[in-house]
């Protein structure tokens, strides 16, 4: 798995079962290195095109259901970027290969930065290595 490039790609969204989405696309771009069961590197999720709420297909869901996949649309939209129309994170991943660590407030602060700063670029942006048992990961926050 050492130097490979994977992309994907879906035509649909549906992240979980508590709320359904009605369209979008996501996309995902990641690059890892794996050796001695370590992990290092980064994955970018990018969502376009999303909405969640559709007032036909939601109508005879309870109201509080409907209430909850409104505010998700909403987010959804408030966190778009306006140039790139996307929504997307940037997160690193590091850490033994069984419990990869990831960061929730890293996650949270590059929907922002991507939404209000500057836009996440879909594709390979970042050097992954993993020398020794040391991470060298370029740091993509500040080089994008």
């Amino acid at each position: 798995m050492n130097g490979q490039r994977g992309f994907a790609q879906c035509s649909t969204v549906s992240p979980s079962n508590s709320f359904d989405v009605a369209a979008g696309k996501f996309s995902v771009y990641s690059e890892v290195v794996i050796k001695d069961g370590n992990i290092n590197g980064y994955v970018k999720p990018m969502f376009a095109n999303v909405e969640v709420y559709d007032y036909q297909k939601d109508k005879s869901k309870p109201l509080l259901h409907q209430a909850k996949e409104l505010v998700i649309d909403g987010a959804t939209h408030l966190f778009k970027n306006s140039s790139t129309q996307q929504v997307a994170s940037d997160i690193d991943l590091t850490g033994r290969l069984s419990s990869p660590q990831t960061s929730t407030w890293q996650a949270i602060a590059q929907v922002l930065r991507n939404a209000f700063i500057k836009a996440i670029i879909p594709g390979f942006d970042r050097a992954v290595a993993l020398e020794s048992g040391t991470d060298n990961v370029r740091n993509s926050h500040t080089s994008h």
